[in-house]
């Protein structure tokens, strides 16, 4: 009887704590949503002109969080803010061999955080609705 317990154990608490299932209206993005991150390596490029930025959370305990946020969120737009403190869209990628990792890309001119740099990332909700 122990045995046949434990799976439905496990399969309550995992289901506790995944993200609600979308629903056809959503809530304004709130703290769930923003994850502050750090940039990794940053790479500039004219042809085409891009900022790419590997990144990944500025707190362990968020990594997680964020690695499920960038599997269901995979080619969506974001917004981070960065010491300018403007938000700005960008698109955002997760690195499949690298769990938790992800990849920013933005556009040349813009304020783009440094390698080791922090910044809030922030997921919207028109990019939940996906």
């Amino acid at each position: 009887m122990r045995r046949k317990l434990r799976p439905l154990i496990l399969a309550v608490a995992t289901s506790m704590c995944l993200p609600l299932a979308t629903t056809s209206q959503q809530p304004a993005p709130g703290p769930a949503d923003i994850i502050s991150c750090r940039a990794l390596e940053a790479h500039a490029s004219e042809h085409p002109a891009v900022i790419a930025i590997v990144f990944h959370q500025s707190n362990r305990a968020e990594q997680q969080r964020l690695g499920a946020l960038l599997e269901n969120l995979a080619a969506e737009t974001v917004e981070i803010q960065t010491s300018d403190r403007q938000w700005q869209s960008v698109t955002v990628a997760r690195l499949k061999s690298c769990f938790g990792r992800g990849l920013l890309f933005l556009p040349a001119d813009a304020p783009a955080p440094k390698d080791g740099g922090t910044f809030t990332l922030r997921f919207s909700a028109a990019s939940r609705q996906n």
